[in-house]
């Protein structure tokens, strides 16, 4: 029922609830454990996590309303420290962080399509775990939320570096590796069918009527006649993986009592995004003939006929191009040729110019990622949207209504199996195939200055 009459004439913004609440339930721990296994050898281990539950957005207090949201971080390290001999120390380090994110209704899942008066097979088409209240979108009203996600990101990291001291050189060697990983399922209300209403089938007597302010869409509803706008959706699913294999060396060189040098170079290759079970685009084929080439090619010879446009003659008529996949027909699994070419020096120096005076420089080069940081799988043909058919003859009889709203079932995606007819007609995007990280140069000079036993002023 309504909470209040509206602040319109005709009663509309009659459901606010301007002091619904958000609850949340949090907590977060840190646990440290540093220890001395000798006077060489000293190491600590780390672990923290948080919980946090919120609900919010329950307009209703029923199945229709009502978001959930989990998270649930998770982190752990270990770093170990040796030291050889005065002169040469190694550090060891791994780290492993985990972020899972969950979205889902208030209430759950398992919702019962056919408590709406929705037909057993439709419900019966959807896995209980994925079930959800439906997505309805009336025009001028409210529309129910769409929601469902998991997500669960996994990041990776050792390192290994070694400081040695050769006379007035102290240098610095490491190796590191990263790994980030992705897993998610869109589990959102759209798998249980999402369902518009407009003025499309109200608008009367005639399909020229002018638009009433306010009803038509409800009365759509009313009458279970949804817009061609509604679809239920199969969404993809993804696992997904980029590595980082990274080394640097750097001297810190004593060059003289006033004069230190800094040279370095660090070198990083980075592992294409991969999907673990190749459920992606990664490239298209821009020659591959599209089966139905010469049938498009003898329609446009015998319209040039009629009508002949000698830019393009029928024999160089062409309908090529198709999508390729990881994995498939040769193409590798990684979704783009590695950039090797990531070198990164690094120069600085510090010269003392008076005894109260120092002037530093420097200089690097830094590249950015391109894999799971940046971008995640393309996954055409590995998720398929079944469209609402109201009507096949312009609205004189109706074909499908709210009561049985997809009566020649569902379309299952088509994974890889259409080959380069994967969704000829659509718009597509594919990988660059051979991408290059993008990078900054950085330089940085200042000077600075000690005045008394107190004060620095220091212009960089």
């Amino acid at each position: 029922l309504p909470l209040t009459a509206g602040t319109t004439a005709d009663h509309r913004n009659n459901y606010p609830q301007p002091n619904l609440t958000e609850a949340a339930d949090y907590f977060t721990h840190t646990v440290r454990v540093d220890h001395n296994l000798s006077s060489q050898n000293r190491l600590f281990v780390r672990a923290n996590g948080y919980n946090r539950n919120t609900w919010r957005n329950d307009y209703f207090k029923t199945r229709a309303s009502g978001l959930r949201e989990q998270y649930f971080p998770r982190g752990a390290s270990f770093d170990d420290v040796h030291a050889f001999s005065p002169r040469s120390v190694m550090n060891l380090r791994y780290g492993y962080t985990r972020f899972v994110r969950l979205t889902t209704p208030l209430r759950g899942r398992n919702f019962d399509l056919t408590t709406l008066g929705f037909p057993k097979a439709l419900n019966d088409a959807i896995s209980p775990d994925l079930r959800e209240f439906p997505v309805f979108n009336i025009t001028g009203y409210f529309t129910t939320l769409s929601t469902g996600e998991a997500r669960y990101m996994d990041t990776h990291s050792a390192v290994a570096s070694l400081t040695t001291l050769r006379g007035v050189h102290s240098l610095d060697y490491g190796f590191e590796w990263r790994a980030y990983r992705q897993n998610r399922y869109n589990g959102n209300s759209t798998r249980s069918g999402r369902y518009n209403f407009d003025n499309t089938w109200t608008r009367g007597p005639l399909d020229n009527s002018p638009t009433a302010p306010i009803g038509q869409g409800f009365a759509a509803f009313l009458l279970g006649l949804p817009a061609s706008s509604s679809y239920l959706a199969r969404n993809g699913d993804m696992a997904e993986q980029s590595t980082v294999w990274a080394g640097y060396f750097q001297d810190n060189w004593r060059a003289h009592r006033r004069l230190t040098l800094t040279l370095g170079l660090r070198y990083e290759q980075e592992g294409p995004l991969t999907e673990r079970y190749n459920r992606s685009i990664r490239d298209v084929d821009f020659n591959a003939p599209q089966a139905f080439e010469e049938r498009a090619r003898a329609a446009y010879a015998a319209n040039w006929a009629a009508n002949p446009t000698f830019e393009l003659p029928p024999d160089q008529f062409k309908v090529r191009g198709g999508l390729l996949f990881a994995g498939v027909n040769g193409q590798p699994r990684e979704l783009w040729k590695r950039d090797k070419n990531n070198f990164m020096p690094r120069v600085g120096l510090a010269y003392s110019l008076a005894r109260n005076t120092v002037f530093r420089g420097g200089y690097g080069i830094y590249f950015s990622g391109l894999g799971l940081r940046r971008t995640d799988v393309l996954q055409n043909g590995f998720e398929r949207n079944t469209p609402l058919v109201p009507t096949r003859d312009s609205g004189l009889t109706f074909y499908s209504t709210l009561s049985n709203p997809f009566p020649d079932g569902i379309l299952e995606p088509t994974g890889a199996a259409l080959g380069i007819s994967t969704d000829v007609g659509n718009a597509i995007e594919f990988f660059l195939p051979t991408p290059a990280a993008s990078y900054n140069q950085r330089w940085q000079g200042s000077f600075q200055r000690q005045f008394g036993p107190s004060s620095v002023l220091e212009v960089a």
